[in-house]
């Protein structure tokens, strides 16, 4: 079992500082999990960025630490206590201080059968592989399934 300690000395880093910063940087390295930069280039879709003030990082429990308090966002724990509370966008975030830089397109439209869930969800999950291979066209692109969700990637051509 994992101590504190040695959860708090995994999800603890030096900061890696930069003047601009792209989603490829992030993701083509091992760590560390928060980097510090001028500016951040582009609009994360994939995967989740958070900011706080100049400082970046993939885990939003990394920044929390960083910044060594939490600041928690009313919004987001009353919405999230709702009884018929089912989704987080991600829009939001529980530390009012962080915020999530891209992330989830809002749809603007609601779905109400299984079928018409389907093929939305399979034309977007091909949209979002079809960007990530115009965006690396010379690698191959390996799909990591770490869960139920991710396993429908396995459909696509």
């Amino acid at each position: 079992m994992l101590e504190m300690s040695d959860f708090l000395t995994r999800a603890t880093h030096p900061v890696e500082a930069c003047g601009t910063l792209t989603e490829k940087m992030m993701w083509s390295k091992n760590g560390p999990p928060i980097w510090k930069a001028d500016l951040f280039e582009g609009s994360p879709a994939f995967y989740p960025v958070y900011k706080y003030g100049d400082f970046y990082s993939y885990s939003l429990l990394s920044l929390i630490l960083h910044k060594k308090c939490l600041r928690v966002n009313r919004r987001w724990v009353k919405k999230a206590s709702a009884k018929d509370f089912t989704y987080n966008s991600g829009h939001d975030s529980i530390d009012r201080e962080i915020k999530r830089i891209g992330g989830p397109q809002k749809c603007g439209y609601r779905i109400r059968n299984s079928d018409e869930y389907a093929t939305k969800i399979a034309k977007a999950l091909l949209k979002d592989c079809g960007e990530i291979e115009k965006n690396h066209p010379r690698y191959t692109n390996i799909i990591m399934c770490g869960g139920k969700d991710s396993l429908n990637l396995l459909f696509i051509p």
